[in-house]
C-alpha cells in the first residue's frame, strides 16, 4: 500500500475518531470519564474543544474525498494531530492524566505521522492550464 491510499485511508478513519473525540469533550462528566480524561472543565473549554474536534471531522472527511490532497490544509492536520499528542504528553508527565488518554493520543500521532510522510516524500501535481475546466 503506498502513503497516498494510507493517508486516505487514516483520513477516512479520523473522521471517525474524531467524532469519539468531540462526544468525550461535549460530555467531559460522562463520556469523557469514561476516556479517563480529567474531570469536567469550564463549560467554554469543554465546548469549544468539542467544536474545533468535530469542524476537523468534517474537514478530514472532505480531505479524504479529494483526488489530490489540499497540501496546505494537511499540513495544518499534521500539525493539530502531533499538537494532540504533545499536549497530552505534557498532561501525563505533569501526572494530570493517565497513561490511557496518552495511549489513546498515539493513534493521532500515528496519523500525524503517516500524513506528514506522505507530504514528505510526494511532491504533488502540478495542474496544467489545459487541465483546469
Amino acid at each position: 500500500m503506498d502513503l497516498k491510499s494510507l493517508s486516505r485511508i487514516l483520513l477516512y478513519f479520523s473522521v471517525i475518531y474524531n467524532i469519539m473525540g468531540f462526544i468525550s469533550f461535549a460530555f467531559p462528566a460522562t463520556i469523557g470519564k469514561a476516556a479517563e480524561l480529567p474531570a469536567p472543565p469550564q463549560l467554554i473549554y469543554s465546548v469549544f474543544g468539542a467544536g474545533t474536534i468535530l469542524i476537523w471531522a468534517f474537514v478530514y472527511l472532505y480531505l479524504a474525498r479529494q483526488r489530490e490532497f489540499n497540501r496546505p490544509l494537511l499540513w495544518v492536520g499534521v500539525a493539530g494531530k502531533l499538537n494532540i499528542f504533545t499536549a497530552l504528553l505534557i498532561a501525563w508527565a505533569a501526572n494530570e492524566i493517565p497513561l490511557k488518554p496518552l495511549l489513546m493520543g498515539g493513534v493521532d500521532l500515528f496519523m500525524g505521522c503517516v500524513w506528514l510522510s506522505y507530504l514528505l516524500t510526494n511532491q504533488g501535481q502540478v495542474t496544467k492550464s489545459s487541465d483546469i475546466r
